[in-house]
Formats: structure tokens, sequence, C-alpha cells
């Protein structure tokens, strides 16, 4: 596993380091908002500064760098340069520095996608935790502002990233998967890490049909900072979580991004702990359709998705070439439309109340652990992925 290089931090909130901060997200099946702890006692990350991580792909900004092309990003809000509120409104909670798992995110996507436009759209609530009703809120949001954000003249959001994971299906989190692939949308998702889900459960919205999977490869070069050695294989991640619904995959970090606390603006390499794991390779394969929809504004996304996949290097898993899909698009050849053949999960008549305690694998970070009061979420271990955000039925 890669190593992450040990940085300066400074805590963004004035709150000591806890631990590897990230979100935690509840799932309610029943859609009731349940508070995970008291909104007082939320602890926020602390930022571990660093230099620029370099994006472990092809990058071809001399022919397309996603300008005209508005991403959407459903997590736990995002604060950086090029990142605007999904409401609107300036000190928006869309724009949350607390929880650095959204910023991150964004910060992938910029470095793939330099002129995307980033839309944040935060799905916790107020209390700190998250729930199928705020995933599904932020989603419908994304999807009725995909004109544009605000002003005349806004790029068109194509392509909305969801860098999160829950372990149970829900009819609501379907409808809103549905209405967003009904409203033009490429919907990206985090095939999740291992050990989140239990040994009989599945991702979602990573399973369900139409939705594009995005699986972890590892860096190619131990040490992500120098680019001496980015021609050795790919082998895919041990964190990334496998599953047949599992389409493309890319490098998942580690990751730099550059935080906006509102009055400073810093590099961060991690919450304290690297920015690891498939949460960071999704965003890679969202910017890269950014950059493909530039270039072939006219495209389905169907059809970008089936450029992505079939320009992707070859190998288990086909991992994304953001030059090679430029590449591909920019020839101007007919794009395949292929319906999407994956079958669709079925829907239980009756959700359970309550799901076992879910299993957990000893080489990952926990993805829940409460301490006093507040949350805190993996444990202090190097050369670990990150916890794609995760939501819990309970």
């Amino acid at each position: 596993m890669t190593r992450g290089r040990r940085s300066r931090r400074s805590c963004v909130s004035g709150v000591p380091p806890v631990g590897a901060v990230a979100l935690a997200l509840t799932v309610v099946t029943s859609l009731a908002v349940v508070p995970t702890a008291n909104p007082q006692s939320v602890r926020c990350a602390v930022a571990a500064e660093g230099g620029t991580l370099p994006v472990d792909v092809p990058l071809p900004h001399d022919r397309s760098t996603g300008a005209g092309v508005a991403v959407a990003v459903v997590d736990t809000g995002a604060s950086s340069p090029g990142v605007v509120a999904g409401d609107g409104r300036e000190g928006s909670g869309d724009l949350d520095h607390c929880v650095l798992h959204g910023t991150a995110v964004a910060g992938v996507i910029r470095s793939v996608a330099p002129d995307a436009l980033v839309v944040s759209h935060r799905q916790l609530t107020d209390h700190g935790g998250g729930t199928v009703a705020g995933l599904v809120d932020a989603l419908d949001r994304a999807v009725a502002n995909s004109g544009g954000p605000g002003a005349t003249g806004s790029p068109r959001v194509r392509v909305v990233n969801m860098s999160l994971v829950a372990c149970q299906d829900t009819a609501e989190l379907r409808r809103a998967v549905a209405d967003a692939e009904n409203a033009g949308l490429l919907v990206v998702a985090a095939a999740g890490n291992s050990g989140q889900c239990g040994a009989e459960q599945q991702p979602f919205p990573a399973s369900l049909p139409g939705v594009l999977a995005v699986g972890g490869v590892e860096m190619r070069h131990p040490d992500p900072a120098t680019l001496d050695d980015l021609g050795r294989g790919r082998r895919t991640a041990e964190y990334s979580l496998p599953g047949p619904w599992v389409e493309i995959a890319a490098p998942g970090g580690p990751v730099s991004t550059v935080l906006d606390t509102g009055g400073r603006t810093v590099t961060v390499v991690g919450d304290p702990e690297p920015f690891i794991g498939t949460s960071f390779a999704a965003p890679v394969v969202a910017a890269t359709a950014a950059l493909v929809w530039q270039v072939r504004p006219e495209l389905t996304p169907q059809q970008v998705r089936t450029l992505l996949v079939e320009s992707a290097s070859p190998g288990p898993v086909p991992v994304v070439d953001p030059s090679a899909a430029v590449t591909a698009a920019s020839a101007g050849e007919p794009v395949r439309t292929d319906g999407d053949a994956r079958p669709a999960p079925a829907v239980p008549a009756t959700m359970p109340a309550t799901t076992p305690p879910h299993l957990r694998d000893p080489r990952v970070p926990t993805t829940l652990a409460l301490l006093v009061s507040a949350i805190v979420v993996g444990t202090v271990i190097r050369r670990r992925p990150r916890a794609v955000p995760d939501m819990r039925t309970r």
C-alpha cells in the first residue's frame, strides 16, 4: 500500500486532533433524520498540509480542461477554489470545510479537469450525521439545479459524483438515481472499500443499474510525489470492494486538495491521515467525463460512459485514461450506445427496521466509532485506505 508523507498539521476548526476523522453516514430506511451525536460535540477534521500530489493518470490539458462543463459533487460539502454552492448562497453549508472528504473529492476533479465547475451539494444533516433522506435530498437538488447553479451562462451539470456507500437498498435512493439519469446526467459512484458492508451486502448506489461504479487501483510508484516511474503496471487496490457492477477503475490516491477556509488557502494531503480509497478514484472518472464533454458536448451520458470504458487501459478492471478518452472523443467517430445489461438488485418487499452489525475487515480502519460524545471515524493507522462515507442502518 502506498505510504502517505507525514506533513505539517493545522487544525482548521481549532479542535485538537482525535484521530483520522471522516464522515459516518447513517442509513435510516424510514428516511427519518436521526442525529448521530450532539451537534455541539462534532469535531472537525485536522488538516494535514503538504505539497501537491499528482493524479496518476495521463492528463490531456493541452486539448481539454473541462471548460464549459459542471460536475455536481454530492458529499460532505466542499470548500476549494473553483467550487460553488449548489444552493447558490454565500456561507452555505454546501461549502463546508469542517469535514474534508468532499473537499478532497473536489480537489481530484479540479486536478483532472481544472476548468470544470464543481457544484457542491452537501448531504449532511446539521447534526453532523447523514441519512438516506439527506442523500436523496442532495441528489434531488443536484438534478433540479443541473441547468446551472446560479447566474445566466453557468455551465450545465453533466455529471454527478457520489463518493459514498449505503449497504442497504432503498426505493427512495433508486428513484433519485433514476431521476438523475432521466435528466441526462451521468451518475458516477465509488465502489466502496472492503469492510464497509457485510459479507452478504452490496454497495449502493454503486451497484444500481445505470450508475458507473468505480473501483480503485494502486499508484504505480511507491512515492506519489515523483513522476519518474509511472509506467509500471497497475494492480487492483487491496481496499477496493469488488463486484460485477464495477466497470472501471482509477487511482485511489494518496491525493491532495486545496482547502479554502475563507481567508486562508492551503494544500492539504490528509485529515490528518492520507486521502486514499475508492472515494478518490470515482472523481477521476467523473472529471474525465467532463474532459470528454468539452470536446463532444453532443454525446449522451451512455455514449460518454461507453467511451470511458472502451478507451480505458486494459486489465482485470479497465483503468480510466483521460488522454485516451479525449483522443477518442476528438476523433469524431460515432460512439455506440449500449443499454446497461446489469440486472437490478431486487428491493425487499419489507425493509427490516434494523440490520445485524456490519462485518469488519481488520485490514482497514473501523468505519464508525463513538468516543465519548464525538463522532470519530477510522483509526490512526498509516498506510490504510480512507473509508468511503458510509451510511449505516441502525
